[in-house]
Order: structure tokens, then C-alpha cells, then sequence
């Protein structure tokens, strides 16, 4: 397939829904005289000036295909696509290059839900706002797909942002930079579906009614969340079925870098996958990290104001006890738990531990740190470090900075000036 030449640009203020298909010429072209022929990758019938290979074209056709990257300009009014068009037409609309306007234009969407091309770039370059959540189909198998702006998408009215279909296995939605705001009671997540990753983004806001019931629930074969430095805000812990990330998918896990979860039933929920959470704060939820299968990896992360359970581990069978148990005595480390209610780390087993699980294993016994937490860990081993003030300067309104209170964050900046 062709490299496309950059990304596909879309603007609300400048662009055009009807001239415009997102990337081409520093000059667009566009008309409509246009052809088509079934299953074929040839058109004819344009203006090829300035037009090089790795551009995008966008024919109105009457249905399927609409959108196709450029694999050789054959003359001044013929190019040759990437892909096969689904009707034998002629006098359609068209454009290469210019600025698209809407991901909510019914030809725009088009482009997400079947004609978006491997190792793609859609960035938007203003806010955009959405009727319907974007449905996200047929997507080329073990390309990534990135969806990318410092730009909001608003979701007027009760459904997902992003809902991605079909087999997830091999396929990728990558979203960079972006805000996703929902309507007030809304019922979903900002992101359905698929294999998700989400850098520097931030789902709602603190204390909104505009907030999704949840963040990114992925799912399908294949299907992991991942999200790196983001921010998720819920519509609060009472909230049933509220969660911040999830998997339903197999064998892949839920990873968790450098975010924020606040305001969730569960902040988030491995199910039969490894969940890995490192270097984040869960805040004001009823449940913290979870899994029904395998186990959780959770290390240098803050717990605060936890309802119930800060980490919860259910092994389903004993032949996986044993990778279960020896990740747990390895995985969990350096942790700050702060007013959690229930145990800070529950592991249940649902059988007797075989000596033999623990032979020619390592085991270190992990130091994790408590404040009004008298909850511990459950059926397992920990080296708790009981603090008798609060380490942090005003955590009930997000500032989880150390502070130098003595039996507090003292304790911890001395650790960090030992280390």
C-alpha cells in the first residue's frame, strides 16, 4: 500500500465538507466530473495538477467507497488508488488536498468506518462535534490507525465518541492529544470497542455533569487499554458500572502509565487480563484496580479515598495460581495508600499453595506505604509502612504533592533523599 504524504487535516472554521478531502497539493483540486468503474482502483474524469502519488482522493460516490489513497498519477485527468471503488458512475463529486471540516459529515465518516488506510493520521485542528458516535469498521489489519488534535470532541447526546467494530485482533486506535466531553447523563464510555491507546488525553472534567459513565472499554480478541499520561473523570463512585478502563478481550491486558482516575465505581478492570498500573493516583472511587483471572502489576501509584478494595486479584483456577501468586509477591511495591476502607491489596486463593509454587522463585517482599488504611493485604505478604499523618498537601482537591508533615510526607522525602 502507499504511504499517505502526511496527515489527513480536518478544520471547522476553514475547511469544506464538499471541496476538500484532507490531504493532496499545497493548491487543492477538486470538480465533478469524476469516474468510476466497479472494482477497480482507476478514476478519471479530474484535474491531476500538483497531484503526486501518497495524496488522498475523495469521490462522492452513491455508496461504498469514498475515500483512497493515490498510487500513481497516470495522466493529467487519471489516477490509480490503492483501493477498488464499489460503483460504475461518472459526473461525481470530487477533491484531492484542502482541509475537511467535520468528523460528523456523513461522507467523513466514510473515511473512519471503511476507507481509512493503515499507518493513517487523522488530526483535527478545531473542536468537533458529534450527532452520533463514529463508527469505526473493516480497519486494516496490524496497522495502527491514529486519531490525533489539541482539540475537543463533544458527544451531543447519549452514545460513545469513538465505537470501533468488528474483530479487534491486530487492530489499533491510537488517540493523541484530544478532550472528550460527553452530555449530561451520559450513559457510555467516551471509547467502545477495538484495541485502544490513549496518550495525553483527558476524559471530562472534575465534578462535571457533561462526564461519560466511563473512559476507554475495549474489547473483542485482541483487545487491549492502554493509556499513557491521560486523566479520566467518572460521574462518581456511586455511580453502578461507572469505570475508567476495561478489557474484554483476550489475551491482552489493560495498562495504565503516568494517569489520573478519579470519581469511578472501579477505576479499572482487567477481567481475565493482566492489569498493569504504574506511577498513577486512583482517587475517590469505590473499587480501585481489579482482575477475575490473572493479577495485577501495580507499582509507585497513590490510592486515595477508596471505598472498598484498592486492589483486587481473583485467581479463577489453581493451574494458574502459580504465575498468579509469584506476580504478586514481585509486582507490588512503593505504593501510597491513603483512607482506603477495605484491604489495600485483596488476593484470594482458591486452593492450597503447593510448596512447590514458591521453589527457585525470588520472593522480596514488597514495601508499600498506608495512611488510615488498616485494611491490608489479604492472604499475602507486604512490608507496610504505617504513616500517622496524611503525606499529601490537599488531596481531596487533586494535590497529591508531598507534603513535610512529620509521621507524613516526611517520611517519603526522606525515603527519596536515601535512594
Amino acid at each position: 500500500m502507499t504511504v499517505p504524504n502526511g496527515n489527513i487535516i480536518f478544520n471547522s472554521s476553514t475547511g469544506s465538507d464538499s471541496l476538500s478531502s484532507g490531504l493532496g497539493p499545497t493548491i487543492p483540486v477538486n470538480g465533478s466530473s469524476a469516474a468510476t468503474t466497479a472494482s477497480s482502483t482507476v478514476v478519471t474524469g479530474i484535474d491531476t495538477t500538483g497531484v503526486t502519488a501518497g495524496d488522498l482522493l475523495w469521490v462522492q460516490s452513491s455508496s461504498g467507497r469514498q475515500f483512497s489513497i493515490i498510487a500513481s498519477v497516470d495522466s493529467a485527468t487519471q489516477v490509480t488508488c490503492d483501493d477498488t471503488f464499489d460503483n460504475t458512475e461518472s459526473g461525481r463529486t470530487w477533491a484531492i488536498g484542502g482541509k475537511r471540516a467535520t468528523f460528523d459529515n456523513a461522507d467523513s465518516r466514510v473515511l473512519f468506518n471503511n476507507d481509512i488506510a493503515g499507518d493513517c493520521v487523522i488530526q483535527t485542528e478545531t473542536d468537533q462535534y458529534l450527532t452520533s458516535a463514529i463508527t469505526m469498521g473493516n480497519l486494516p489489519a496490524r496497522e495502527p490507525i491514529f486519531i490525533r488534535g489539541d482539540a475537543t470532541i463533544y458527544a451531543n447526546g447519549n452514545f460513545a465518541c469513538f465505537q470501533v467494530t468488528g474483530d479487534s485482533s491486530y487492530r489499533t486506535v491510537n488517540f493523541n492529544d484530544l478532550k472528550f466531553v460527553g452530555s449530561a447523563g451520559n450513559t457510555s464510555a467516551a471509547i467502545i470497542g477495538g484495541s485502544i491507546y490513549a496518550r495525553n488525553c483527558q476524559f471530562g472534567d472534575p465534578g462535571s455533569s457533561t462526564n461519560f459513565k466511563g473512559g476507554i472499554v475495549s474489547g473483542g480478541y485482541g483487545g487491549n487499554s492502554y493509556a499513557y499520561r491521560c486523566s479520566f473523570y467518572g460521574q462518581g463512585e456511586n455511580v453502578s458500572g461507572g469505570i475508567g478502563l476495561t478489557t474484554g478481550g483476550w489475551p491482552p491486558a489493560v495498562n495504565i502509565i503516568n494517569c489520573y482516575i478519579r470519581d469511578y465505581s472501579v477505576a479499572a478492570w482487567g477481567g481475565d487480563n493482566v492489569l498493569n498500573c504504574e506511577k498513577s493516583i486512583i482517587s475517590n472511587c469505590a473499587n480501585g484496580l481489579g482482575t477475575s483471572r490473572r493479577y495485577v502489576v501495580a507499582n509507585k501509584n497513590i490510592f486515595h479515598n477508596i471505598t472498598n478494595n484498592a486492589i483486587y486479584d481473583t485467581s479463577g483456577n489453581e493451574s494458574e495460581e502459580r504465575i498468579t501468586i509469584t506476580n504478586f509477591l514481585n509486582n507490588f511495591n512503593e505504593n501510597i495508600f491513603s483512607n482506603v476502607s477495605g484491604y489495600i491489596r485483596s488476593f484470594r486463593l482458591y486452593s492450597t499453595i503447593p510448596q512447590s509454587y514458591l521453589e527457585n522463585v525470588e520472593l522480596i517482599p514488597p514495601i508499600n506505604y498506608c495512611y488510615n488504611s488498616s485494611g491490608g493485604v489479604e492472604n499475602g505478604y507486604s512490608e507496610i509502612v504505617t504513616l500517622t499523618a496524611s503525606p499529601f498537601v490537599d488531596p481531596d482537591n487533586g494535590d497529591f504533592t508531598l507534603n513535610n508533615f512529620v509521621g507524613g510526607g516526611q517520611v517519603l522525602r526522606l525515603l527519596e533523599r536515601a535512594i
